[in-house]
């Protein structure tokens, strides 16, 4: 993952339906912690390989603002009767960008100043 990009973390759950609990995603990188839950966090349930799926988008002032090494990342679930489940924290890779600013369609950055060109004689 690359600081100012806007991925997709996904996690994969076997074994448990997730669906109808309320999910908490914690993403700790350096001395920072941030946690998606509810309306920002997508959750399925597939039947058939009896696997949930959460998804979490990230921003690009999200990802902007993580300094580069190591994400760890975790979900916990709770259902209605109160019970917690938690998954094994991963490990995601963070990336440094050399452009360090959001990014809008349509727009370009700002233009790096010209280096100065060596004072010289012309007529070399």
């Amino acid at each position: 993952m690359y600081q100012g990009t806007t991925p997709s973390i996904t996690f994969t759950i076997p074994g448990i339906d997730i669906s109808e609990m309320t999910p908490y995603v914690t993403f700790k990188y350096g001395n920072t912690m941030m946690t998606k839950s509810s309306g920002e966090v997508t959750m399925s349930y597939d039947e058939e390989t009896e696997r949930s799926v959460v998804i979490v988008n990230l921003s690009q002032e999200e990802t902007l603002a993580m300094e580069k090494g190591t994400l760890i990342a975790q979900c916990k679930f709770i259902d209605e009767n109160g019970m917690v489940y938690a998954t094994n924290k991963a490990s995601i890779q963070i990336e440094d960008a050399l452009l360090k600013e959001v990014i809008t369609y349509g727009t370009e950055p700002e233009p790096e100043p010209d280096e100065e060109e060596p004072a010289g004689d012309e007529n070399e």
